[in-house]
C-alpha cells in the first residue's frame, strides 16, 4: 500500500513537473514611444497615435508584456525613478487628450542611463532582451538605425511605417508571424547576462559597467 502511495505521489509530481515546463515565458514586446505610441512634438504637444491605448489593452489580454525604450535625456535625473518621473511630467504637461497616459500598460520603461547610450547605441536594446529572458522579443519603431540595431541583436522587429493614416503598430497576427519567425537571440543558459553586457558598453564604463535603467511603472522605486 505505502509504495502504491509513493509511486502515486511520484506520478503526480512528474505531472504537475511537465505542466509547470509546458507553460511557456510570455514574449515582450518593447515600443518607441514618440510617432508609435504619441505622436507630435514638445512644443506644439502631442497626442496618442489613433488606437494605441486600445492597442495595448488587447495586446496585454492576449498575454504579452509591454514596455518602451524610449531616449531621455540623462539631465531629468540622476536615477531611474527620478527620469521616470520627469519622463511622466514631460508627457503629461504636453498631452492634448481628454484621458491621461496609463503607465500601468506597461511592464517596464527602458531609459538610458547616460546620453552616450540613447538609442540606437546597442546597450538598452540588450537591456530590453535581458528583461524579457527566457520570453522574445519584438522592438516596434520608426526609425530606421534603432530597428537595423535591434534586428542585428535578434530581436524580431517591425519598423512603424511614417505619414497621414499609417498606423504605426503592427496587426495581432503580425506580431505572432514576426516573433515566431525573426526572433534570433541566442538566449543564454538561466538568463545569465554577464558576458553579453560588457561588450555593448563603450570604452570609457568596460571596467565600472554601467547600471541599465529599468522601471516598473507599478513600483517605480
Amino acid at each position: 500500500m505505502v509504495s502504491k502511495f509513493l509511486a502515486m505521489a511520484a506520478a503526480i509530481l512528474v505531472m504537475v513537473s511537465t505542466s509547470a515546463k509546458a507553460v511557456p515565458a510570455a514574449d515582450w514586446l518593447f515600443f518607441d514611444l514618440g510617432e508609435v505610441i504619441v505622436t507630435g512634438n514638445p512644443t506644439d504637444g502631442y497626442t496618442y497615435v489613433p488606437g494605441a491605448m486600445e492597442y495595448l489593452t488587447a495586446m496585454r489580454a492576449q498575454g504579452y508584456k509591454l514596455a518602451l525604450i524610449t531616449n531621455i535625456p540623462e539631465s531629468w535625473g540622476n536615477t531611474c525613478g527620478l527620469k521616470y518621473a520627469q519622463l511622466q511630467d514631460f508627457l503629461g504637461t504636453r498631452l492634448h487628450e481628454a484621458t491621461p497616459m496609463d503607465w500601468t500598460k506597461l511592464d517596464a520603461v527602458i531609459v538610458p542611463p547616460f546620453d552616450r547610450y540613447r538609442k540606437p547605441q546597442k546597450f538598452m536594446f540588450m537591456t530590453a532582451l535581458k528583461t524579457a529572458c527566457p520570453g522574445r522579443g519584438l522592438y516596434v519603431g520608426e526609425v530606421g538605425q534603432e530597428v537595423g540595431t535591434a534586428k542585428d541583436l535578434g530581436f524580431a522587429t517591425f519598423q512603424a511605417p511614417t505619414g497621414p493614416h499609417k498606423n504605426p503598430l503592427p496587426p495581432p497576427a503580425t506580431v505572432k508571424s514576426l516573433i515566431a519567425t525573426e526572433f534570433h537571440f541566442a538566449q543564454p543558459e538561466a538568463c545569465d547576462f554577464d558576458a553579453l553586457i560588457p561588450p555593448v558598453l563603450l570604452l570609457q564604463d568596460q571596467g565600472d559597467g554601467v547600471e541599465p535603467c529599468v522601471v516598473d511603472p507599478l513600483d517605480p522605486h
